[in-house]
């Protein structure tokens, strides 16, 4: 894949974007990772892993990849009726990947552009 002319030449793809509603750990939070290497650091249960799982979801993953909850309705927040997540990347995905749904109602995983 040839790396379109706003990217560096090393990158091929970058996640420049990550919101999580209602989603583990997080109430309402936004991150914007850098286009380098990037650290998630904290102490236990700061949310760390909450973070890695919204992306391996937001970006298509199955929960069986990830051992921590059989079905998408086991990452809602306690508490909550539904969850959401957005992973932005960036050169785009060529084709939107599907919305997700859960059994719980309100619950949608969603990539955007």
């Amino acid at each position: 894949m040839r790396c379109p002319a706003h990217c560096s030449p090393l990158l091929k793809c970058s996640v420049v974007v990550i919101k999580l509603k209602n989603f583990m750990v997080y109430r309402d939070a936004t991150l914007h990772p850098g286009p380098s290497l990037n650290f998630i650091i904290g102490p236990n249960g700061s949310g760390k892993s909450s973070i890695i799982s919204a992306m391996c979801l937001g970006l298509g993953g199955s929960t069986k990849d990830m051992r921590r909850a059989t079905e998408l309705a086991g990452f809602i927040r306690n508490g909550s009726l539904g969850a959401e997540i957005m992973v932005r990347r960036r050169p785009p995905f060529r084709r939107r990947p599907p919305r997700r749904t859960s059994a719980r109602a309100g619950w949608a995983a969603i990539v955007t552009e």
